[in-house]
């Protein structure tokens, strides 16, 4: 038996006892016997790490972890696709569907979505990202969907200001 790293079901075989002679030894009512290779690999659950994301529109990227925790064994992969909420896609954001694929050991991926910077002042805009399905015995944790809100830099300026002002206050 050898262990390989890599999620499967657990497998079986079966072991038949059979005498080549019969100088006084015989066998019991049990010669057949199963044996259960029980698998102990872990390939872990795949979720957002937050539920929302605040980011600047001028960044032109939203970078999004997608943690695995509870195992990182084996080769897995998570689906997602992309919801317009206020944002839309093609327009304010690159969205769409794909794929992450998580190497073994990998506990870490980053979403990487394309922004477009309208170079105009204009409201926060939002989409949704959703994890659908994994491969590989991985499973979806809680945090399957989360919001992405972008904000234009003026008003993103003027939120950090005010929540140091909050805390300095405090």
């Amino acid at each position: 038996i050898v262990d390989d790293f890599e999620w499967e079901p657990d497998e079986f075989f079966f072991v038949k006892l059979h005498l080549e002679t019969t100088d006084d030894i015989t066998l019991g009512n049990i010669a057949i016997c199963q044996v259960t290779i029980i698998n102990d690999d872990e390939p872990g659950v795949l979720a957002f790490s937050k539920p929302s994301y605040v980011i600047k529109e001028s960044g032109l990227r939203a970078l999004i972890p997608i943690t695995r925790t509870g195992g990182a064994d084996g080769h897995v992969g998570v689906k997602w696709k992309t919801k317009d909420i206020t944002a839309i896609n093609g327009k304010d954001f690159q969205g769409g569907e794909g794929e992450l694929k998580f190497d073994n050991q990998e506990t870490s991926k980053t979403l990487d979505i394309v922004l477009f910077d309208s170079n105009k002042a204009e409201r926060d805009e939002s989409f949704q990202i959703e994890l659908f399905e994994t491969d590989g015995g991985a499973t979806l944790g809680k945090l399957t969907k989360c919001i992405v809100t972008i904000v234009n830099d003026e008003e993103y300026s003027g939120l950090v200001s005010r929540i140091v002002n909050l805390t300095k206050a405090n």
